[in-house]
């Protein structure tokens, strides 16, 4: 007996990754239609599966007798392996069995998050931006992760950081603002496993600004005297407090002729001491206010006495004795009066002799920090205008981008194609 009408089966794959069972780490799910449903004519599907990493051509014999359902559950699929399924039809009295459907292949992709900058926060300066994947099949660092900021088309590699376990790339954040002093900004992460399988990309907005700088000496500030007689090293300080979370950028001190270094900046708690930052002065100007960058912001605490410093070899600092006789205030900042102007002599070390209420002209360079800005509005959570571009795939890979962006809007992947006449 033959069949006279074709049987139309659509095979749908829906991934459930992540799953441990049996010792398994991911699950399938599968589903597909017989649009005729003559139960008088069909007995039921076989479901057949081949792995191809393993050079499995054929598909594997015996199949699995799935009986007249539509839809199977296979909770064993094994880390590391693409799984190509089909599924025949069979008749209800005889063993004859349709031609395969159409192939679908699946494989356990792995997940990626933003974990840094948090999401719908306010950024700005240079940002650490910090990406979570979660792969069973591989492990931590094995993955090629990378970013793209508004759906530009530049994807950046980020690195692993085997201490945080994340993979991370430092965003200067200023570079997308041009002359605007804020602009909202869509990140997107894809990570791309060993295999070429990616993640669906994982996406965030945030709020970047522009920010304000403080110091506590303005520019046109100068010493009365430029250059002591004290020709012996030393590390002079400042001690200071913010009226607001804040992150430390820089440090910066008066050089008189006489004071050739080398030069170190640093900063420290004063509660305890505790070194936070150093930095090398570099590319100095004869005299006049130098300036050193941390190579990450530091934060600081609102209302909390800190020390900015700096070591110089040659000695010959500038120097104004009770000047701190009376606090100096340039809000938000704020150098304590009296108990301030420190120093200690040797090859450097946290600074805590004082003088004479001296200033020795060390300056701390901060900026406004996001979490210090309770008025800002908060943001809603956002649906992306478009899906993200992909990078291009690396050679030799198996990954289906298209495939991917599939997921993202759909969340499962459908196939279309006939099963021929039943045979006689």
């Amino acid at each position: 007996m033959s069949r006279k009408t074709t049987l139309v089966i659509a095979l749908t794959v829906v991934m459930l990754g992540g799953m441990v069972v049996s010792g398994f780490a991911w699950q399938v799910n599968l589903r597909w239609d017989d649009p005729d449903n003559n139960p008088a004519l069909v007995g039921g599907y076989n479901l057949y599966y081949r792995r191809p990493a393993l050079g499995e051509i054929t598909y594997i014999i015996p199949p699995i007798n799935v009986g007249n359902n539509l839809t199977f559950l296979i909770a064993s699929m094994q880390n590391g392996f693409e799984y190509c399924f089909v599924v025949t039809a069979y008749e209800r009295d005889t063993p004859d069995e349709s031609d395969y459907s159409n192939e679908l292949c699946a494989s356990q992709r792995p997940a990626a998050s933003i974990e840094q900058p948090v999401a719908e926060s306010t950024v700005f300066g240079t940002q650490l931006v910090q990406v979570r994947v979660v792969d069973l099949d591989d492990p931590d660092g094995s993955h090629t992760v990378t970013l793209d900021i508004n759906n530009s088309g530049n994807w950046a590699l980020l690195f692993y950081n085997t201490i945080t376990r994340l993979y991370e790339i430092h965003w200067d954040t200023s570079a997308i603002l041009g002359q605007l002093s804020s602009r909202l900004v869509e990140l997107a992460a894809i990570a791309l496993d060993p295999a070429g399988f990616a993640s669906n990309p994982a996406l965030t907005r945030v709020t970047v600004v522009a920010p304000f700088i403080h110091t506590l000496f303005s520019p046109s500030s100068t010493p009365t005297l430029s250059a002591s007689t004290d020709g012996n090293a030393v590390e002079l300080g400042v001690r200071f407090t913010s009226d607001a979370n804040a992150s430390v950028i820089g440090i910066r001190f008066y050089k008189g002729a006489t004071n050739i270094g080398p030069h170190t900046g640093n900063l420290w708690t004063n509660s305890d001491g505790q070194l936070l930052g150093t930095v090398l002065f570099t590319g100095e100007t004869s005299n006049g206010w130098q300036e050193a960058s941390f190579a990450n912001p530091i934060p600081i605490t609102a209302n909390t006495v800190y020390v900015a410093s700096y070591h110089t070899a040659s000695g010959n600092y500038a120097f104004d004795e009770n000047y701190f006789a009376l606090p100096l205030d340039n809000s938000p900042l704020h150098a304590l009066g009296v108990i301030n102007g420190v120093y200690q002599y040797g090859a450097g070390g946290f600074p805590s002799s004082t003088y004479n209420a001296s200033n020795y002209w060390v300056d701390v360079v901060t900026v406004d920090r996001a979490d210090a800005a309770e008025e800002m509005p908060k943001l809603t959570l956002f649906s992306p205008s478009s899906t993200p571009t992909c990078p291009q795939a690396p050679t030799a890979t198996r990954l289906n981008w298209e495939y991917a962006l599939l997921l993202i809007s759909q969340a499962r992947l459908s196939a279309y194609a006939s099963i021929k006449d039943l045979p006689t």
